[in-house]
């Protein structure tokens, strides 16, 4: 009623919401409409008197909010605004239209959730206010690809060496490591075998002496000494 008019000026919409207190006074909604109308006119005396008599006939959020905001513009002090600001978070709630757990700034005839005509009541919210969902989504549905599982890992399989005459030769096993030689497999060597001869040792040239054992031996040098 108050904005009924978007042209008029701030006063005309303070005579208003007065006009609105007539009708039912002693009410914590008229004196809260013609505090909000007395701010919006800097009237902070009307607006302040009024959010004061609104919390002592109903203390709840909405108007610790609205003396927090009449502080700030009249005043500016940060240390008051916080003061109001802490109370209206430990006020309770204010009314609100509540259907099916649903808060509401608006009435509707039914409710989002069942469906129910009629079904919005004008109270105190235990829940927060929040935006009703819309039935509809605005852009198209998109699905998400299942995850599929990949085919299971192939076992390793052993690589066989296959010979020229295409026979295939088996790993080796525990018996095939090399044995030490026993006293009979010694006796078993024919007389006649020739032996392994050593190696023969370098032969080093007449004018290359070489290193002295005992100079290669030692591997700390030797200090100067003085004395």
């Amino acid at each position: 009623y108050t904005h009924a008019r978007p042209g008029d000026a701030v006063g005309d919409r303070l005579n208003r919401a007065k006009k609105l207190q007539d009708l039912k006074k002693n009410h914590a909604e008229s004196s809260m409409a013609v505090a909000r109308a007395a701010l919006d006119a800097q009237d902070f005396a009307t607006a302040r008197r009024e959010a004061d008599a609104a919390i002592r006939m109903d203390r709840r959020e909405g108007a610790y909010l609205l003396l927090a905001d009449i502080e700030e513009a009249e005043t500016g002090d940060q240390g008051k605004v916080r003061q109001l600001l802490s109370k209206a978070v430990r006020a309770p709630r204010d009314p609100a239209w509540v259907a099916d757990g649903v808060v509401s700034e608006h009435w509707a005839p039914v409710s989002p959730v069942t469906g129910k005509l009629d079904a919005f009541e004008w109270r105190a919210p235990m829940e927060r206010l929040g935006h009703l969902i819309d039935s509809h989504e605005d852009g198209p549905e998109t699905v998400v690809p299942a995850i599929t599982v990949g085919p299971a890992a192939e076992k390793e399989k052993t690589i066989e060496a296959v010979a020229p005459d295409g026979s295939v030769a088996t790993p080796a096993s525990d018996e095939d490591q090399v044995k030490p030689v026993t006293a009979a497999a010694f006796a078993a060597v024919p007389d006649d075998a020739e032996g392994v001869e050593p190696a023969e040792e370098l032969a080093r040239l007449p004018d290359d002496p070489g290193v002295d054992p005992d100079d290669e031996a030692e591997k700390s040098p030797r200090r100067f000494r003085l004395f």
